[in-house]
């Protein structure tokens, strides 16, 4: 997923080709706008620590979900708010990776 990601920011950082049949389907100017937000969310995701579940699922439909803000399918969904929110989650919840799985303590309301 971190190499997705650092692809996709330097893909956008790329100039594009002019003679191209297809145009690319990356929403680069949204990418290059979330530059540091989205190297962020790799450098998170491949650091090896422990990471939230729910955010290596949200960054993982970022990523591989076509339709998602990434790219050009979806100009509604914001790429600011949808990256911001993964790379939140990714510190919360249960935990996967690092030597063991943590899980947040019980908490009663």
């Amino acid at each position: 997923m971190a190499c997705a990601l650092r692809g996709a920011v330097e893909l956008a950082d790329r100039q594009p080709e002019p003679f191209r049949k297809t145009r690319s389907q990356i929403r680069r100017t949204e990418i290059r706008a979330n530059r540091e937000l989205l190297l962020e969310l790799a450098d998170r995701v491949g650091s090896g620590e422990p990471v939230g579940v729910e955010g290596l699922g949200m960054t993982s439909l970022l990523i591989g979900d076509r339709a998602s803000p990434l790219y050009d399918g979806d100009r509604r969904r914001s790429l600011t708010a949808t990256a911001f929110t993964a790379l939140v989650a990714l510190e919360r919840g249960y935990r996967l990776g690092g030597k063991k799985a943590e899980r947040p303590p019980n908490r009663r309301t």
